[in-house]
This record gives structure tokens, C-alpha cells and sequence, in this order.
């Protein structure tokens, strides 16, 4: 599974400079990791900063009115400013190094200029003692050291930020008890984020919130899968009800629904042995769909039906 990034990509005309928002919805996105190639890989030491930072990135991945233009890219860092300094209420233009830079900044590293780029972003970032810098093959040719709020830069070029730590991370092999409910769900509200351009926190508690945040995810799937056009607003209704229908899942498929029962399984407290977007459903995925069912009082037979998904968003 690639790690998810966030970045500013290139205008709704294919150019440096486009109308304010985000008319493609691919101008400000969320999309999976890929080689550059990068020269240099930044990572916060401050985690709780680059958590906050990372949040900001999905804040301005999710929110259709910023979009991407050079000869303004201030401007919607200006707006976040004004409106409770935040993307979630931001509107205007924004580029790939300006959207990293001010998300730190937004996150409470003031020190930055939110008018670096990315010819002298590495030098700015290391300057405020909160960086270290990785050149190393390991860690610029695949993601599986990219840690949340990490940023790859290919200096004069490009610049994107990680949303989620890689299997080799360095809060990977920190002591975490992976068997509790507790993490699981939190693992769910993370990537519930990711996938469905939500603000969760990140508490492992199933509050209101998180409950829509299931039905949110499912809306989400059946839009990528089926195209079925719902609106993503967390409320079970007779168009949701009926885009669902009778779709079933089975080891052997991969789409986005899969990815949805992922994560929806996660929200629940189990471990579904690994999440890709589209996801890929395997051996270990079968056997916590088979968990689910029997202790859910559902049909055991290992495939995620109407039934199974339904269960899974009350």
C-alpha cells in the first residue's frame, strides 16, 4: 500500500496559474506517494507539529475553494490567516512549496516565511531547528520511511507532504499495543481522514462525529466504484440505501469499496490486516470479515454483503 501525500499539483488549465478554487478537484489533492525523483526528504522532529501540519495539508486537500496559481499563490494562505488560521475556511490560490511551508506555519512553526519556495525551502526548514534531512536512496526512492508531516522536495521543482507514517517509519517500531480496540479505531479515524478528506480527531473514542465519518467513508467508496453520485454528508438515506443494493466483496477483487470496509472494520476495533486505496482484498481481510460476522451475529462466510456493510455503519 503507497503512502498517502497531499500537495498542490498544477491549475484547472494544465498551467502555473488558474482561476481561484479548485475546479478539478486534482489541483489541491490527496493522492499516493510516487518517485519524483526527490533529492532530499525533510522530517519534523516535533511530532505533535508535524501532526498538526499534516492536518492542515488534508484541510486544504478537502476544501474545493483553493486552487492552484503561482501569481497568487499568497492568497489563500492570506485567507486561512484572516479565517481562524486554518485551510478548512480558506479561499484562493496556493502552489505546491508555498501550500507546505504555510501548513507549518498554520501548524505553529511562525518562524517560517510563507513566501519560500522550493529553491530555498530545505535551508529555511533545517534553520528552524525542527528538521532532519534524509538523501539516502532508502529514503527517497520509496515511501516506507515517510513519516506523517514529512516532506520530499526536489529542489526547484517540487514539493509534497505524507500524511501517514511507512512500514519502516520512525514511530513505526515505537511500543504500541496493536491489540487493543482503542488503537484500531484511531488507526481507523486516521486513514478515514485520508481517504475521505475528513477532520477526525484522532482520539480512538466512537463519538458523532465518527459514527458519520462511517457513513461518510461507505458514500465515498460507492462514488469511486459506482459512480452513484451521493452526496458525502454522513446520512443514511434512500439514495445511499440504494447505491448500496446488493454489492458484495470477496477475496480475489480490488476497488474502493474494499478500502472502505478497511477502514470501516478499523472503526469497529479490528485489525483488517492492512489498508491500499483501491484495496486489494486478501487472506487476512477475509479472515477479520469472518471475525466481524460472528461476533456481529452476522452470516460467517467471510464476504462483505449489504448485511455485513450495513452492520458496519450503525
Amino acid at each position: 500500500m503507497a503512502v498517502l501525500i497531499g500537495h498542490a499539483s498544477i491549475s484547472e488549465h494544465g498551467t502555473i496559474n488558474g482561476t481561484r478554487g479548485d475546479q478539478t478537484g486534482k489541483e489541491v489533492c490527496i493522492r499516493s506517494w510516487y518517485s519524483k525523483p526527490w533529492n532530499v526528504m525533510l522530517v519534523c522532529t516535533d511530532k505533535e507539529l508535524a501532526r498538526k501540519a499534516a492536518q492542515e495539508m488534508r484541510y486544504a486537500c478537502a476544501n474545493n475553494n483553493i486552487g492552484y496559481g503561482q501569481n497568487d499563490r499568497r492568497t489563500a494562505y492570506e485567507s486561512a490567516v484572516k479565517n481562524g488560521r486554518t485551510f478548512k475556511n480558506a479561499k484562493g490560490n496556493t502552489d505546491c512549496s508555498q501550500l507546505a511551508v504555510s501548513c507549518y506555519i498554520l501548524a505553529g512553526l511562525t518562524q517560517l516565511s510563507p513566501d519560500c519556495y522550493t529553491g530555498n525551502m530545505r535551508k529555511a526548514l533545517l534553520n528552524t531547528g525542527k528538521f532532519k534531512e534524509y538523501t539516502d536512496s532508502a529514503h527517497l526512492k520509496s515511501d516506507s520511511y515517510a513519516e506523517e508531516g514529512a516532506l520530499y522536495l526536489k529542489e526547484g521543482s517540487h514539493v509534497v507532504m505524507a500524511l501517514e507514517n511507512g512500514s519502516n517509519s520512525g514511530s513505526s517500531g515505537s511500543a504500541v499495543d496493536t491489540s487493543t480496540k482503542e488503537y484500531w479505531i484511531k488507526q481507523g479515524q486516521h486513514h478515514a481522514n485520508n481517504y475521505a478528506s475528513l477532520s477526525l480527531l484522532e482520539d480512538g473514542i466512537v463519538g458523532t462525529q465518527t459514527r458519520k465519518a462511517r457513513i461518510k467513508v461507505l458514500q465515498r467508496a460507492m462514488n469511486d466504484d459506482y459512480e452513484s453520485g451521493l452526496a458525502e454528508d454522513g446520512i443514511w438515506g434512500t439514495k445511499s440505501n440504494k447505491a448500496l443494493g446488493n454489492h458484495t466483496v470477496r477475496r480475489g477483487e480490488c476497488q474502493y469499496m474494499i478500502t472502505a470496509l478497511e477502514i470501516l472494520l478499523m472503526l469497529k476495533g479490528y485489525d483488517p490486516h492492512g489498508i491500499e486505496c483501491p484495496g486489494q482484498f486478501g487472506s487476512g481481510l477475509e479472515s477479520t470479515v469472518r471475525e466481524y460476522q460472528g461476533d456481529s451475529g452476522l452470516s460467517v462466510d467471510g464476504i462483505a454483503g449489504r448485511d455485513t456493510y450495513i452492520s458496519l455503519i450503525v
